[in-house]
């Protein structure tokens, strides 16, 4: 039985995600989820999205709301590409330069145009192949240029240094990735994880995280159809812009066969050590456990059903206490049951 329901929901999962959000029953490559409870899902999603709009991918759909800001990017934090922010430093007869990174955003994470997730190759790994239509990706850098300071010093001076702040950015088209990941998860733990904190949505993660002793992404590949031309923007002086941005499109001209060529070892090598070490950082973190909370741990006597299936508000409105002490989970299955069965 555990064994179906852990089938069904990862149809479901695939059907959300992979399935498309318009038309009846649409998924990736026009085909019907087989998954019961998948189908189900997605038909609820899809008649809320309505027939006419054009088909979307439901993942599309969860980035653009819970991970992206409303310029429709993600910002990343620096330490992933680097430990230090200031990646030139420089000290010559002429200027004293340095030059660092202040952001590093991504946009359009939600163009993915096909998902293939979690397909068992192993005993303890999964293959995911993504295709997205498009990527972009802007660095915002700061320049500081000032007189020498040496004893050799051709030019000598007070003046207040100089500081630009610009941004360059560079677009990828028709992206296939393909995503190889061991997964170690003790089933010990797992089995021995407490119900409570799992009624609250925030902490289902970290206590699901808590159960897994290894997690290692073993194949990185990235193929990428096409590559727009650099552009650097942001600089004082227009003349700068159009002067460096023409100098940036001539080299990458010549050597953009060169790059393409260059890119899937750069990502199966720099991108999956990264992102490796920036894993093993994060479970790091969940590696406590997973903690029943002391509100929930004073709790005793039965259930109250008033507050474990509805919300505060409505649980008081019930007679409940109406204080979530049962936490968010159960609620918004609730709701997503009652508007799947009752919705339309």
């Amino acid at each position: 039985y555990a064994g179906g329901w852990i089938d069904d929901a990862l149809g479901a999962i695939d059907g959300l995600l992979g399935g498309e959000t318009a038309g009846a029953t649409a998924a990736v490559g026009g085909e019907t989820p087989t998954s019961a409870i998948g189908t189900a899902m997605l038909d609820m999603f899809q008649s809320a999205a309505g027939t006419e709009a054009p088909p979307r991918l439901g993942i599309n759909e969860f980035i653009r709301d819970n991970l992206l800001d409303s310029a429709g990017a993600l910002v990343l934090d620096t330490s992933l590409f680097t430990d230090d922010a200031e990646i030139f430093d420089g000290h010559d007869m002429l200027t004293e330069t340095s030059l660092s990174i202040e952001e590093v955003s991504l946009k359009g994470l939600d163009s993915f145009t096909e998902l293939d997730l979690l397909n068992a190759i192993g005993n303890y790994t999964l293959r995911n192949v993504l295709r997205l239509d498009h990527l972009t990706v802007q660095v915002n850098m700061r320049a500081v240029m000032a007189a020498s300071s040496l004893s050799d010093a051709v030019i000598v001076g007070d003046a207040e240094p100089i500081v630009e702040h610009f941004s360059i950015e560079i677009t990828l088209r028709d992206i296939e990735i393909d995503l190889s990941v061991f997964l170690g998860v003790n089933t010990a733990t797992l089995g021995s994880l407490q119900l409570g904190p799992l009624l609250h949505s925030s902490d289902v993660v970290t206590c699901l995280l808590s159960a897994v002793a290894e997690l290692e992404a073993t194949e990185l590949l990235v193929s990428v159809g096409d590559v727009e031309p650099p552009t650097l923007t942001g600089f004082l002086d227009s003349g700068v812009d159009y002067i460096i941005t023409s100098a940036a499109g001539s080299l990458f001209k010549m050597y953009e066969a060169v790059a393409l060529r260059a890119l899937p070892n750069f990502f199966d090598s720099f991108v999956k050590d990264r992102l490796n070490a920036y894993v093993d950082d994060t479970l790091r973190l969940f590696s406590s456990g997973c903690e029943l909370s002391s509100d929930m741990e004073a709790l005793d006597g039965h259930v109250d059903f008033r507050d474990l299936l509805y919300g505060a508000e409505e649980a008081a409105s019930a007679g409940g206490n109406g204080d979530g002490r049962y936490g968010d989970l159960v609620p918004t299955v609730m709701d997503v049951i009652d508007d799947w069965l009752f919705g339309w």
